[in-house]
């Protein structure tokens, strides 16, 4: 008599996502830690790169599933020549919570930089002219008016680029990121003035997978996603409440989930909850400002006219926020 399978249950799908080691992508490893990617039926590996650009390169190839990554004007023009779609929102420079953060070296301080209106004339630093930042940048120039003209951003590459550029005087500003921001300001280098999320809420982070995947294997992703807002909800309970002085109110997963955050990304406990961004609890896209970038780098000319839509996929989440009617 022939032996009956001691289970008959299909092997879970296989799942990888590709991204770097950033506390930006907080809410997937949670996920992943606490197994809730299990709970869905997927075994999911998280495929950690050493670049942006090698994240952006895995998923166009189909070396990952999805990819946690940038929005930048190499992102876009990615999605638009490997035909890539955002269908989750990962983390935004908003209000009241870390994010890019634009920091005055000390010496241009005293001689006069203290506001976004002093800025003609002086040397700024960004980490690309595609960067997201730049996009950024342009918004903070709207809103008050600025020339842009008048402004030389100079592109450093990396963080640390950005911080020796700073330490040596060849910029007078710069957009670092938060954990850079406070490091500097610790030292006495710089003076922080702003981060961006206070002037200028905007999408920086978002999940991308290619459009074939989303089309043809829906029950898959639509259980990615389950997992991922499950996810985002919890991060947003231990980390995004604050109480009347700004400071976070913790639950009971709080501990737990910096303990976690810690571990993929490689950092001290004591840096992750002062340093998290925000993200939307349902993991919902800023639909309105992803297009607005769109917009900016066609009109920038690093993004082909023929690009028409923002590469979206709405279908997997509703009601991302500033949808059009």
């Amino acid at each position: 008599m022939l032996g009956v399978p001691l289970s008959t249950r299909a092997a879970e799908p296989r799942v990888t996502v590709g991204l770097t080691r950033t506390m930006a992508s907080a809410p997937i490893y949670i996920a992943a830690a606490k197994r809730y990617f299990a709970a869905e039926g997927l075994d999911v590996e998280l495929k950690f790169l050493p670049t942006e650009d090698s994240v952006r390169r895995a998923v166009a190839s189909g070396a990952v599933t999805f990819a946690a990554v940038n929005l930048n004007a190499e992102l876009f023009r990615t999605a638009v020549e490997h035909h890539l779609a955002a269908f989750a929102g990962l983390t935004m420079d908003q209000a009241g919570y870390a994010g890019n953060t634009f920091v005055i070296a000390r010496p241009a301080y005293d001689a006069g930089l203290r506001s976004w209106n002093d800025l003609s004339g002086h040397r700024i630093g960004v980490d690309a002219v595609t960067s997201g930042t730049r996009y950024a940048f342009a918004q903070i120039a709207r809103k008050y008016a600025l020339d842009e003209a008048a402004v030389r951003l100079i592109p450093l590459g990396d963080t640390a680029a950005q911080v020796r550029a700073l330490e040596r005087r060849d910029v007078d500003a710069a957009f670092v990121s938060s954990a850079a921001a406070l490091e500097l300001h610790r030292k006495g280098r710089v003076v922080v003035l702003k981060r961006i999320g206070d002037e200028v809420p905007w999408q920086d982070r978002v999940i991308v997978s290619r459009t074939t995947t989303l089309a043809n294997r829906r029950d898959m992703v639509e259980a990615f996603v389950r997992a991922y807002q499950r996810a985002t909800a919890e991060y947003a309970a231990s980390f995004l409440q604050r109480d009347d002085g700004g400071d976070i109110l913790a639950d009971e997963h709080s501990a737990e989930d910096v303990q976690i955050i810690a571990s993929y990304a490689r950092v001290a406990t004591t840096t992750v909850p002062p340093l998290l961004p925000w993200c939307d609890k349902l993991g919902r896209l800023y639909e309105s400002d992803v297009r607005n970038q769109v917009r900016f780098w066609q009109a920038q000319k690093m993004l082909d006219e023929s690009a028409a839509e923002a590469p979206l996929d709405r279908s997997f989440i509703v009601d991302h926020l500033g949808a059009d009617p």
